[in-house]
């Protein structure tokens, strides 16, 4: 890799002060080689702003309202540069992974990427880590720009993409843009995705999950058929010994539990698990 990183990152960010540090830290020391890195703070009331700005050469632009979608815009109009990583707060990617991924970006005919993913289950439940070894044994759910809580655009991606529009499911949206074959991955690192720690918690928030893709599909934004993904036949592919069919049984379990809706879905355009965020630093 060569030592000049070009690209930008936008990381929208709502009361994420327990996160913002531990987010930040490994785009330090690519800050120094020309990366850009601009935190949008909106409708925070923690410390968020605060300490994103105590890390010299981040740039904050804070917003009153809470909103991702306008967050990501917001990076938008003030991001100069290109292949731009557009990251989760409450996300850990390490230094080399996104320098791989904005280098396979800059590559002629690039449209857009993601890095690899790895689900961190230390202090979950039984059940939370039984979902997720299911989950990683169906390569299919890795195979979109969704689901790393990390995706970026080259800016001829970006063109096809537009302004973000007012959806819950961004990624998913973004990912509706783009064949399979036009997703570069990355083969170095991995972001890391904190699990919600409890059952209750994990059936939260894959009813969250499904909300965003639904709305999506109903408002003609997407096709049904691009936000069902999986199914039984890959579950049942993926299954290979008994411990892998209990795991199996535990995930369809929580897909058809999340099916269920509360009887009133909060109406709020942040929402997220709070049980996998540390104390403030």
């Amino acid at each position: 890799m060569s030592s000049e990183v070009r690209g930008s990152v936008i990381i929208p960010a709502h009361d994420e002060g327990s996160n913002i540090l531990r987010t930040l830290e490994p785009l330090c020391p690519l800050m120094s080689r020309g990366l850009q890195v601009i935190v949008v703070p909106n409708g925070c009331t923690d410390r968020t702003a605060e300490l994103a700005r105590a890390i010299p050469g981040v740039e904050v632009i804070e917003l009153s309202r809470g909103s991702k979608t306008a967050a990501l815009n917001a990076g938008d109009e003030a991001a100069t540069s290109w292949p731009r990583l557009y990251l989760d707060a409450d996300i850990t990617i390490g230094t080399d992974a996104v320098a791989e991924l904005l280098e396979r970006l800059s590559m002629p005919g690039a449209l857009a990427g993601r890095p690899r993913s790895r689900y961190l289950t230390v202090d979950c439940s039984a059940l939370v880590r039984a979902y997720y070894r299911a989950r990683e044994r169906m390569p299919e759910l890795s195979a979109h720009l969704w689901g790393a809580g990390a995706y970026a655009l080259t800016e001829a991606g970006h063109a096809r993409v537009g302004r973000f529009p007012e959806v819950v499911a961004d990624d998913v949206y973004v990912d509706s843009r783009f064949d399979r074959a036009e997703i570069t991955f990355g083969t170095t690192g991995a972001a890391v995705v904190r699990c919600p720690r409890t059952a209750r918690a994990l059936l939260r928030t894959l009813r969250r999950v499904r909300r965003g893709p639904a709305a999506l599909a109903a408002a003609g934004i997407v096709e049904a058929s691009s936000v069902q993904i999986g199914g039984l036949r890959v579950l049942l592919s993926s299954v290979r010994s008994i411990g892998a069919l209990a795991d199996a049984v535990v995930y369809a379990a929580f897909v058809l539990l999340a099916r269920v809706q509360p009887t009133k879905a909060p109406d709020r355009e942040w929402e997220r698990d709070d049980t996998q965020r540390v104390a403030p630093a």
